[in-house]
């Protein structure tokens, strides 16, 4: 109740290779930070979340459980505050003009990048979430008049492109990680 917005956070991925396809994600333990928006700051607000996450490894595991929250109930529990502030300083940074990513032209099946990224290019990779019906396929890096570049297979997508909004997506090195929001292809 009271809740006018969530938006879930993800530190930045690993690229994972198991045999039979390619995916990101952790080989670590993890924490996800959920940012809530709260409607009327001068109102109570309750949480109450279906929480669905798949766990793998050599197969994957669902796990579902339910999360009730009143941000009210402690808000100076010192435990509580180490933990949110660990897990936000995991997060990429916000993209930037030196660290970030340009769309370049390409077609109705290929979403293409340029990658800007301070240090050594080799350790740069490129994750894009899969979201409002798109799915991709493991980007392709390759380097272009000096440039590092990203083609990424476009699987699926809405029969219309959506006019709101963007796609996410995480540019990692060993400088570290930024994040940003990239329009529909």
């Amino acid at each position: 109740t009271n809740i006018a917005d969530a938006r879930l956070s993800f530190p930045p991925p690993q690229r994972h290779d198991d045999g039979y396809g390619k995916w990101a994600g952790y080989d670590r333990p993890v924490s996800l930070p959920v940012t809530f928006t709260v409607a009327a700051p001068d109102q109570p607000a309750a949480i109450d979340a279906n929480i669905f996450l798949g766990i793998c490894e050599t197969i994957c595991i669902p796990v579902q459980t339910r999360l009730s929250v009143d941000p009210a109930s402690d808000p100076d529990n010192a435990t509580d505050t180490a933990l949110v502030k660990t897990a936000l300083a995991t997060l990429p940074s916000p993209a930037r003009p030196d660290f970030g990513i340009s769309v370049l032209p390409g077609d109705h099946e290929t979403l293409v990048v340029e990658a800007q990224s301070p240090g050594d290019p080799d350790s740069v990779d490129f994750f894009i979430a899969g979201e409002r019906d798109y799915m991709f396929g493991a980007p392709v890096r390759s380097e272009k008049d000096g440039k590092l570049v990203f083609t990424v297979p476009i699987l699926d997508r809405p029969s219309a492109t959506p006019t709101d909004g963007g796609l996410y997506y995480t540019l990692t090195s060993a400088e570290g990680s930024v994040d940003g929001l990239l329009p529909f292809p």
